[in-house]
């Protein structure tokens, strides 16, 4: 009987030609007292209380990591609601202004302030800053938020998870990407 319990002898090592090249008992791992080296490891985390750490650390990466995907996934999804709802007029192009204006480093910048772009007069004197409310809203509802604005014929989305999601992404497209 060995510290670690009933010292278990395996097959092979009932043979004299068991020994490797090198003088090594290839079965040498499983001989320490324990069936399998799943029982030494088993073994071990139990004394120690590796196990518990074990088991909630898994937990707890699992949880981060789904929360990401989740986030991914938003963003994945915002981006092609961007290529099917936005992309005819928008680009997420630094300095790429096409009917409308370019959509890099939206979230904080002043509402009609682009420098190379030729806004209409109601965008031009919108006073506040984009920021994720407000382009939700005016996703949602242009003439809500800017009355006049040149959005024609874009009428907003209806989507409150699509503009969740479309926001997602515009939030990625910061400026000094």
């Amino acid at each position: 009987m060995s510290a670690y319990g009933p010292k278990q002898t395996c097959a092979c090592a009932l043979q004299e030609s068991a020994l490797t090249q090198s003088g090594h008992d290839p079965c040498a791992a499983s001989t320490f007292g324990f069936k399998s080296l799943s029982d030494r490891v088993e073994s071990v985390f139990d004394r120690i209380g590796l196990r518990r750490v074990a088991l909630v650390s898994g937990i707890a990466y699992l949880g981060l990591s789904t929360i990401s995907v989740s986030e991914d996934a938003q963003v994945t999804s915002g981006q092609l609601l961007f290529n099917n709802a936005c992309r005819t007029c928008h680009s997420i192009r630094e300095g790429d202004n096409r009917l409308g204006p370019h959509m890099r480093g939206i979230v904080g910048r002043k509402a009609g302030s682009l420098p190379n772009y030729s806004y209409s007069s109601a965008m031009r004197g919108a006073n506040f800053v984009w920021d994720e409310e407000t382009l939700e809203r005016f996703i949602a509802n242009p003439d809500e938020i800017v009355p006049g604005n040149s959005m024609k014929p874009y009428g907003g989305l209806a989507s409150a998870e699509s503009r969740v999601k479309l926001v997602a992404f515009l939030k990625t497209l910061t400026a000094d990407q």
